[in-house]
């Protein structure tokens, strides 16, 4: 297994706690995410098989959703 992490930063701490509770509702299954320090930014984590045969959409899918709340993802 291989650990996916990405980190999302938003306008203000209270859309970011709008994200992280969507996240967290299980619109995306297996993700796990925490605020930083700054109330600012999310980050998310999980695990992917490492043989690469399958593709997964949880990054995409995250993607789209941090789109949606004017995210821009920044290096974790």
């Amino acid at each position: 297994m291989m650990e996916i992490q990405l980190a999302y930063t938003f306008n203000t701490d209270q859309v970011a706690n709008r994200f992280l509770n969507e996240v967290r509702s299980g619109t995306v299954a297996g993700v796990s995410a925490r605020l930083y320090s700054d109330s600012k930014t999310v980050k998310l984590s999980y695990k992917v098989l490492q043989d690469g045969g399958n593709f997964d959409g949880r990054t995409a899918a995250l993607d789209d959703m941090a789109v949606h709340y004017e995210g821009t993802e920044v290096p974790v």
